[in-house]
């Protein structure tokens, strides 16, 4: 066992399943939260793909709805997806824009809309949803134009196009079935990431016999702690400054591995610290204060030599 701690290669092995089992964990504790919190372990698949399809179709209806003030053409945009959808003036009954047909469908949703303008007497809406039915309520200086709206969104029963609603049912489908091999896989991960933890926590500083401090461990240690501070509120600032979904999950999956590393040396290195002693020796603040107290001494010393003289 005093060999395995001193080796180089058992170490480097064991950092490198220490992340693969922290990211095992990380990942499998994810899905196991998002299952629960959509009753995978509770609910049948139907149920349980119609409730995310549905939070996925109202998010998509209030797209729809910028889609439309920007001018898009809804039919166009949405010829190659597994949605259908009737916009109506709710004042006239004018139906704006539509692609349904009757068609079979697993989700129907329905979400009444506002859409309102300030502008001056000389300007004209905007919007290409402002139709025949609007109010219009006249200020001194301008006016303003307002409609309401409806929109039926349907998600289609036969997925036959691949968009992102066919691919997250396809997911839901497979997720359903592994839904408890994924709390076995969050256990064993756990499981072996304590044991190959505990492991390069006691080999920590073991070279030649002897517990020796590497170049690291011999940094002050709150200059070391300010720094792995520092990087933990600079990765935190970064994940908000991440513009859209894709690239903070890109951004948490870069920056998580260099701050799990940088984690994982300075707890090793606090490790080694505390098997040597001498922890809060090796400061910086302590070392000023020995400074600043040896200054006072011979400043003391001095004065009570210049005081003994008058």
């Amino acid at each position: 066992m005093l060999k395995l701690r001193e080796s180089l290669i058992a170490k480097i092995t064991a950092v490198i399943l220490a992340y693969i089992t922290v990211l095992s964990v990380v990942v499998s504790a994810g899905l196991v939260f998002a299952m629960g919190y959509y009753k995978f372990y509770f609910s049948n698949e139907e149920t349980v793909k119609k409730e995310i399809l549905t939070d996925m179709a109202r998010s998509e209806i209030y797209y729809m709805d910028s889609l439309m003030h920007r001018g898009t053409d809804l039919n166009g945009y949405y010829a190659d997806k597994n949605v259908y959808f009737v916009v109506t003036n709710t004042a006239t009954g004018e139906v704006f824009a539509s692609n349904y047909n009757g068609e079979d469908h697993l989700i129907s949703l329905s979400e009444k809309m506002t859409y309102s303008e300030w502008l001056y007497n000389d300007e004209k809406p905007t919007s290409v949803i402002i139709t025949d039915g609007a109010k219009i309520t006249p200020y001194e200086d301008g006016y303003e134009i307002r409609i309401t709206y409806n929109i039926e969104f349907f998600v289609a029963k036969n997925m036959s196009k691949n968009d992102l609603f066919s691919v997250t049912a396809k997911i839901i489908e497979i997720g359903y079935n592994l839904r408890y091999a994924m709390v076995f896989i969050l256990l064993i991960s756990l499981i072996l990431c304590i044991a190959v933890h505990c492991f390069l926590y006691c080999s920590a500083g073991h070279r030649d016999g002897e517990i020796k401090l590497n170049a690291i461990d011999k940094l002050p240690f709150d200059v070391y702690t300010a720094f792995i501070v520092a990087a933990a509120i600079c990765s935190i600032i970064g994940v908000d400054a991440a513009y859209n979904l894709a690239s903070r999950i890109l951004f948490i999956f870069v920056i998580g591995t260099i701050d799990y590393f940088l984690g994982l040396g300075y707890t090793m290195s606090f490790a080694t610290r505390m098997k040597v002693g001498g922890l809060l020796k090796n400061t910086l603040i302590l070392r000023l204060i020995k400074i600043f107290c040896i200054f006072l001494k011979k400043a003391f010393l001095k004065a009570k030599y210049i005081i003994s003289k008058l």
